[in-house]
């Protein structure tokens, strides 16, 4: 229902792109500057979260120095209503986790080129301060003109504060982040430039990952693709096990695995690009469809003064009608209802999941 909205008198929404409990993904039309964005808009409950909106607004203020071509630029961000939402710009591709869920994985020369470029990306976001916090193939994306980049830098923060204050029990509806990805420090709360370099470097190891390959561990449980082919990686491979310490003090810093795998690369033949799979291309279709929309829209069209006096008497015709149709129909509308039951002792984030679940809107005074 948010198609053709346009929010802060500049971004047109043009289609919807993804969808999850958290928040929801569009295709915008910049009317400013005339290019496509990306307009992520989160849920009423999680922008609602007092520090997970403090956190994300600081750090996407913040994301929006970062100017790399290897790292999603934020552009903007606001309050629709009652949700918070981001402006990124469009990078148009699928996130590397749809490519490994469809069983394809890289080859340890396209891995190299691939962490290469998001060695280079990490190094820009770090050398302004802050971290990305979430670095997994969910955020990362294989562009259609085989370029790759970093998604979300401004969201890692934010969904801590979240997941550490009144979200810790209902959730925050955001998806799991998957627990091998994460540096061994994280499980104690810390993180750190060294977490997002243990977090890349892990990133590449499970995108060469043999799905087939099936191992046992000690006890019996049968693990599925837990291995990487170190031996493919050659001289890369020291730099990203040195990125894969324990010891956060002992691990390389992004740009030390950056010019590690620039060193490594030169013994590999460049790689052809990660080829898209066929099942995720139809993305592609939809875009194309919203962008000649865009066009469209942007054209100015004349048209004869018999249709637009055409138009106008249909027009008003169309209201007569609704409007007898108003009058003569005035009654009682049905209103769907729900018992109320005792809250006292429960927390503000399970009423307001509650109010969520049956569409209640909340009268809430922060006392």
């Amino acid at each position: 229902e948010l198609t053709g909205r346009v929010f802060n008198d500049r971004y047109r929404i043009m289609a919807h792109l993804s969808h999850d409990p958290a928040s929801d993904s569009y295709l915008g039309h910049d009317l400013e500057t005339g290019g496509h964005v990306s307009i992520k808009i989160f849920s009423v409950s999680i922008s609602e979260d007092i520090e997970f909106s403090r956190r994300l607004v600081a750090d996407t203020t913040r994301a929006t120095s970062v100017s790399h071509p290897c790292v999603e630029q934020v552009q903007d961000w606001g309050r629709f209503q009652d949700s918070l939402y981001v402006v990124t710009e469009h990078c148009p591709g699928v996130t590397l986790k749809s490519c490994l869920d469809e069983g394809h994985r890289l080859s340890a020369a396209q891995a190299v080129k691939l962490g290469l470029d998001l060695a280079a990306g990490l190094e820009a976001i770090h050398s302004e301060g802050f971290c990305h916090g979430d670095i997994s193939p969910s955020n990362v994306i294989l562009g259609f003109n085989t370029s790759s980049k970093l998604l979300a830098i401004y969201l890692g923060d934010a969904m801590r504060a979240a997941e550490a204050g009144r979200l810790e029990i209902v959730g925050t509806g955001f998806s799991d982040r998957p627990d091998e990805f994460l540096a061994p420090e994280n499980s104690r709360g810390l993180s750190g430039p060294e977490s997002d370099v243990y977090s890349l470097a892990m990133t590449l190891r499970v995108a060469t990952d043999d799905p087939t390959n099936v191992t046992k561990t000690p006890d019996g449980t049968e693990v599925v693709g837990n291995t990487s082919k170190w031996q493919d990686f050659g001289p890369a491979k020291d730099i990203l096990e040195l990125a894969l310490r324990e010891d956060p003090d002992s691990r390389c810093d992004a740009k030390s695995l950056m010019e590690g795998l620039a060193d490594a690369a030169s013994s590999f033949v460049k790689p052809a690009p990660v080829p898209i799979p066929e099942s995720l291309l139809n993305q592609v279709k939809i875009e194309n469809q919203s962008q000649q929309r865009v066009v469209a829209s942007d054209q100015v069209r004349w048209r004869p003064v018999w249709k637009l006096g055409a138009a106008a008497l249909g027009v008003l015709l169309a209201l007569s009608v609704a409007t007898a149709w108003a009058v003569s129909s005035v009654r009682p509308q049905g209103v769907p209802s729900h018992v109320v039951d005792q809250y006292t002792g429960r927390t503000i984030g399970e009423v307001r999941a509650i109010a969520d679940s049956v569409s209640w809107i909340l009268d809430e005074d922060q006392v």
